[in-house]
């Protein structure tokens, strides 16, 4: 039997929501920054990001509980101008990011779609 009527459309917003991103740069909105648990039951700081001319969603991990993931969100925090990063004002510094425009560059690796940081866009 042919995938007709709801469950078509279910599927194509499914495959919309979920094709893999054209490595690129892209205009994004901050929407959320928070803390997100994972099927491995793992706890990633998980920023919810709007591409800004069509809307679509992606969701970025800092996987914060090893150093070379608090590297990863020092350096996409630079790149957004914000310097002298500590344990004590990071958590300040990623709430004052929602709702503002960034840019990000988009690049897979041939696993992962990985997202990264690149500057404020006013």
């Amino acid at each position: 039997m042919p995938i007709t009527g709801k469950d078509m459309e279910e599927l194509k917003d499914h495959l919309k929501n979920n094709w893999r991103l054209d490595d690129g740069r892209y205009i994004v909105f901050v929407e959320d920054v928070n803390i997100s648990t994972v099927s491995d039951g793992k706890r990633p700081l998980c920023w919810e990001l709007k591409i800004v001319n069509s809307g679509r969603k992606l969701q970025k991990f800092h996987w914060v509980e090893k150093a070379g993931g608090v590297g990863i969100l020092i350096t996409d925090l630079e790149n957004l101008g914000m310097r002298q990063i500590t344990p004590e004002n990071a958590i300040n510094a990623c709430n004052s990011l929602i709702g503002t425009k960034i840019e990000i560059s988009v690049e897979y690796n041939g696993e992962y779609q990985n997202i990264h940081f690149l500057r404020k866009v006013n």
